[in-house]
């Protein structure tokens, strides 16, 4: 009744249109998944920022690891260079051929950051700045010289600062990690690039509070009392 109404070029028309509907549908339906194939899972979510202005416990273990397994292993092959220090400055956005020892530093705290599943806190070539960072992240207490005890120890993992400059108001300093108290009176091994006596390698090195250029020591917030 229909196609006799619409006539024969309205009966090509009408099964044409149809036609291609049906095909749209069917191409279509072949681009959907098998009914019951599961959803792919959603991608995993970045690594969470330090809460609550601590780190978990075991970051600050994995810190003094990640630095002792360096010591005597990371050495320059020529003044202030080495594939090792080379990716440590890479890391902080240096060319290479500059002082390391906050580089080192920030490549430990970026290892012990992702051991332990949180987001790196810092991140610094400069010694100053790289404290200064740690600082304003609310990750660590920072106890200037003038505020030490006498016979301070820094605790394990905590991060010390010296004056490097030779002029004053200089910006030049110096970091490394206490590995805790050593057994030779009110002293604490330090863990540092370019460290010394030799300034070409990591090292560790005992340090006192009387240092007279001790900035102070930043205390990792951990959220455990001692």
């Amino acid at each position: 009744m229909v196609a006799q109404g619409l006539g024969g070029g309205g009966v090509l028309i009408a099964v044409l249109v149809v036609g291609a509907i049906a095909i749209g549908r069917r191409g279509g339906a072949d681009h959907l998944p098998p009914p019951g194939t599961p959803r792919p899972p959603p991608p995993p979510p970045p690594p969470p920022p330090p809460r609550g202005g601590t780190v978990p416990p075991e970051f600050v273990e994995a810190l003094v690891t990640y630095a002792l397994a360096d010591v005597d292993r990371v050495v320059e092959t020529s003044p202030n260079r080495g594939p090792e220090i080379d990716r440590m400055l890479e890391y902080t956005g240096q060319a290479p051929g500059q002082n390391w020892c906050a580089a080192a530093l920030s490549s430990w705290i970026r290892d012990a950051s992702v051991e332990s599943g949180i987001a790196a806190p810092a991140r610094s070539a400069g010694a100053r700045a790289l404290v200064d960072q740690l600082r304003a992240a609310g990750v660590v207490d920072w106890i200037p010289k003038a505020s030490m005890p006498v016979g301070f120890i820094a605790p394990r993992g905590a991060i010390g600062l010296w004056d490097r400059s030779t002029r004053p108001g200089g910006w030049e300093a110096h970091v490394g990690v206490s590995e805790g108290r050593h057994a030779d009176g009110p002293t604490w091994r330090s863990i540092e690039g370019n460290g010394p006596p030799s300034g070409d390698r990591v090292t560790w090195t005992l340090r006192t509070s009387d240092d007279p250029r001790l900035l102070g020591v930043a205390v990792w917030r951990t959220g455990v009392v001692a």
